[in-house]
This record gives C-alpha cells, structure tokens and sequence, in this order.
C-alpha cells in the first residue's frame, strides 16, 4: 500500500522505506524489485481488463495510466501481458 498526502510520490520515500540496511544482502533488494515489477504488472493488467483490453483511443487504457499507447505496448511487451485467448 502507498499513501502519500500530496500530488507527487517521492521514489526514494518509497524506495528506501522498506529497505534493508546494509544493503549487503542483495537477495532483500531483489525482492524488493521483483515485488515492484510485479505490482506493475497486476496494476496493468487490472486497468486492461476494465478496458476490456482497448489499448488506444477514449476511454483506453492508456489513456486511463497517462500515457501513450506505443508506451503501454512497449510495458506489455516488457511485463509479458497479453490478453487472455
């Protein structure tokens, strides 16, 4: 969960809120990363599915994470989402 009293999220609040220190155990801050493109990946595919998977145009869901649907693509690409058959 992430709460933030204001308009912009600093990422190193978020970043370094929950990690360990030292940052020696490398294993913790993998973790850390593969939570973080995890949470990407579920947030993406939940906006997809309320889409009902329209990428582009009004009402997308690019348009719904502000930004342009080349981008979303490449993140889909990226995450390896694609819409369920």
């Amino acid at each position: 969960m992430i709460l933030n009293s204001g308009p912009v999220l600093e990422s190193s609040e978020v970043l370094l809120a929950d990690v360990p220190r030292p940052l020696s155990d490398l294993r913790d801050l993998n973790s850390v990363v593969v939570d973080l493109h995890e949470a990407e990946r579920s947030y993406i595919e939940n906006v997809l599915i309320g889409s009902r998977w329209v990428i582009g145009g009004e009402n997308g869901a690019a348009e719904k994470l502000g930004i342009p649907p080349s981008t979303l693509r490449s993140k889909m690409e990226k995450l390896r989402i694609s819409r369920p058959v």
